[in-house]
């Protein structure tokens, strides 16, 4: 078993050799274990209404991601890859063969956020003046995704950069997670009006520069609290269309810990992400 990145959400990649060398006696078997990883959690209320808008927001993080199949994806593809010996180490001296590999993956990157959207106020709501600022406690601000498309670049270089993938595998994958990723609704400026009386439901994604494990480890490791801003959201229009009122939704975002089930390589004494993958 060999890990994904955490831009992926520490999945696993499974690969079946054929021809690898099979140790006699029953196979090593793998530890399992809890451990504890960071993750977000809203500060007070997950939930805000304001003038008869209501909205509510959903940290997705490390811990939380498989609850979400719109954007936690299965893929398949071939690879070449080295044979392994009787210890499941790769062996130089036998020739490269064809594996199957499958991965699972979140499609958009980690951190985001699952919002929910009730329009009561008696009007339509238009989402092209809306601010969307999400913040570090230190004050950087991070740009948001104004479109999939912005999406399918991201993970497509990605799966083109990495050494355990690279442009082959790109190509088998990238048809089906383009398709994926230009079904998720994101929420932006052009995001399409509410009617009085709809509910919407979608995704927030934010530009962190997480491209990559480290990229990961690091953001979560300087930041302690976030702040998400929706600003200058219409709640009144005058009689001609323009907007008489504007409302602010804030959430504060602590981070904090949670139980991750994760599955390590045989013989692993001190259970930690940066040796396990999510237990599959």
């Amino acid at each position: 078993m060999r890990k994904l990145p955490q831009m992926f959400g520490h999945a696993a990649l499974l690969l079946t050799t054929a021809g690898a060398l099979i140790a006699c006696g029953p196979p090593p078997q793998p530890v399992m274990a809890n451990i504890n990883v960071p993750t977000f959690r809203v500060h007070d209320q997950p939930e805000m209404t304001k003038e008869g808008l209501t909205v509510s927001i959903r940290p997705i993080m490390d811990d939380t991601v498989r609850s979400f199949p719109q954007i936690y994806k299965t893929v398949a593809y071939k690879a070449k890859r080295r044979q392994t010996n009787m210890f499941g180490q790769p062996d130089p001296t036998l020739p490269m063969v064809e594996a199957q590999g499958q991965a699972e993956l979140s499609i958009i990157p980690l951190p985001s956020f699952k919002i929910q959207i009730t329009n009561n106020t008696g009007h339509v709501l238009r989402f092209n003046s809306v601010v969307f600022r999400l913040q570090s406690g230190t004050g950087q601000s991070y740009s948001l995704y104004s479109g999939t498309a912005e999406l399918v670049s991201w993970i497509e270089n990605i799966l083109n950069t990495n050494e355990s993938f690279g442009p082959d595998v790109a190509n088998q994958v990238m048809p089906s997670l383009k398709t994926a990723i230009n079904g998720v609704p994101l929420l932006n400026r052009n995001t399409p009006e509410m009617l009085n009386g709809d509910v919407w439901n979608g995704y927030l994604a934010f530009n962190m520069n997480v491209n990559s494990a480290k990229d990961y480890e690091d953001f979560l490791a300087a930041t302690e609290r976030l702040t998400l801003r929706l600003a200058e959201v219409p709640i009144t229009y005058s009689d001609a269309g323009a907007v008489t009122k504007t409302t602010e939704f804030t959430f504060v975002i602590d981070k904090t810990t949670a139980p991750l089930r994760v599955k390590c390589p045989p013989g692993t004494q001190q259970p930690s992400i940066s040796v396990c993958s999510k237990a599959m």
